[in-house]
């Protein structure tokens, strides 16, 4: 029991790959979720996202997003080794601020995935790849694609 055979390789390839297929065929026509944005700074990044707190439609370029992302996890890291340095020093337990830190930062990252989603024409519910073990994966690929091109005729918003 304990090593991987051909018959493991075999069912993954059979039944696990396929179902990862189409996120590497891309949609085809205009994006459906707007028009484009411009790539925006760190600091441009940060505001956007915490202002649209719960925005989850129009659409996210890389920067926004990666800047974003950056943002929240140096913030989290300083968070928590300041409450860990202040808890070894005091000899207190750690108060929950890491939680509250990551409950504050869970809503806008969820918009920012799912605008940065809408920026490649992609639905919004193609996020739910993160219950996956491979899925984060995939969107960590999705999430690097360039945005896609608007045909300014034909730009139709579907929310």
């Amino acid at each position: 029991m304990g090593s991987f055979s051909i018959w493991h390789w075999l069912i993954y390839v059979i039944i696990a790959l396929p179902g990862f297929l189409p996120i590497f065929i891309k949609p085809s026509g205009t994006n459906r979720f707007g028009v484009a944005v411009q790539p925006v700074n760190f600091g441009q990044a940060f505001s956007r996202c915490m202002a649209g707190y719960v925005k989850f439609t129009g659409r996210a370029t890389r920067s926004e997003y990666w800047w974003f992302y950056l943002a929240t996890f140096v913030i989290g890291f300083v968070v928590s080794f300041v409450v860990s340095f202040v808890s070894a020093a005091s000899h207190v337990a750690a108060p929950p601020i890491g939680l509250i830190v990551t409950l504050l930062f869970l809503l806008p990252t969820l918009a920012a995935g799912v605008r940065r989603l809408h920026d490649i024409n992609r639905s919004g519910w193609w996020l739910l790849l993160l219950l996956t073990g491979l899925g984060a994966i995939s969107l960590i690929v999705l999430f690097a694609w360039p945005s896609q091109k608007d045909d300014p005729v034909r730009v139709a918003n579907v929310f």
